[in-house]
């Protein structure tokens, strides 16, 4: 598909349609940073594979020997060292639940996006990235997630991760956020989810606050966060894989 379709495909979007194709579009890179993740399936002769693990890198050395085709021995030791850490921190994870954060965060990007001489697909090259590393990130380091599934302590994670691992702030523009989008004035499939959920997700994903602490601030329990988030995202996700939001829904 061309460029000049998707961009016609995320205009549609943001105009109340399904994200179906959108997400199918996108689904070959989402995947190919899942399985990066997952199960250590690095490309180094792809760019954009190098540049996304390079984003979790904290040493100088090996974040430019990212930037070139083949990096050095070294190099790819410590990748694959740094994926050894990350795969364990997410072994809770599913594929599935990595790709329902991308979708979200694809979504997010779609709905907010502005043609201002940039194309979308550029904006999502670019961005998204980033945007998916920050959505990792927040599943690795938050204590609230990461107490259900591990005996090791927080912790422990960070002092092993510490010297690898970059939890540098976003290098692009913030997302600017209309705030019509808690009160429902919104695209779907977003319109099926309550203000409440929307409001988390803005918090989550924009602001980017740990579950404990949007849990503080809007005064509930972190488990309370976290199963609004997943609920969200599976409303989202089969929302534009199952087809169609109804006439009721669209009022919500």
């Amino acid at each position: 598909m061309g460029q000049k379709e998707i961009e016609q495909l995320v205009l549609d979007y943001q105009h109340g349609d399904l994200a179906y194709e959108l997400i199918e579009i996108f689904k070959p890179l989402i995947y190919k940073y899942i399985n990066i993740l997952k199960y250590q399936r690095i490309n180094f002769d792809d760019a954009k594979s190098r540049q996304f693990i390079s984003l979790f890198v904290s040493d100088s050395y090996t974040r430019n020997c990212l930037k070139r085709k083949n990096p050095s021995l070294d190099a790819k030791k410590h990748v694959y060292d740094l994926l050894s850490m990350l795969n364990h921190a997410l072994y809770c994870y599913e594929s599935d639940d990595l790709f329902n954060e991308a979708v979200v965060v694809l979504l997010t990007m779609a709905r907010n996006y502005k043609q201002q001489g940039k194309s979308f697909l550029g904006y999502i090259n670019k961005s998204f990235p980033f945007a998916f590393y920050r959505a990792i990130i927040q599943l690795v380091r938050d204590p609230s997630v990461f107490s259900r599934n591990y005996n090791l302590s927080l912790e422990t994670i960070d002092d092993n991760t510490s010297q690898m691992l970059k939890l540098s702030e976003n290098p692009y523009d913030r997302i600017n956020e209309d705030f019509s989008f808690i009160k429902g004035q919104t695209d779907s499939p977003f319109a099926l989810l309550t203000p409440l959920d929307r409001l988390i997700l803005i918090k989550r994903y924009v602001d980017g606050l740990t579950i404990k602490e949007i849990a503080v601030e809007l005064g509930y329990a972190t488990s309370t966060i976290w199963e609004h988030i997943r609920k969200s995202e599976g409303t989202l996700y089969h929302a534009v894989i199952g087809g169609g939001l109804s006439a009721d829904s669209q009022n919500l």
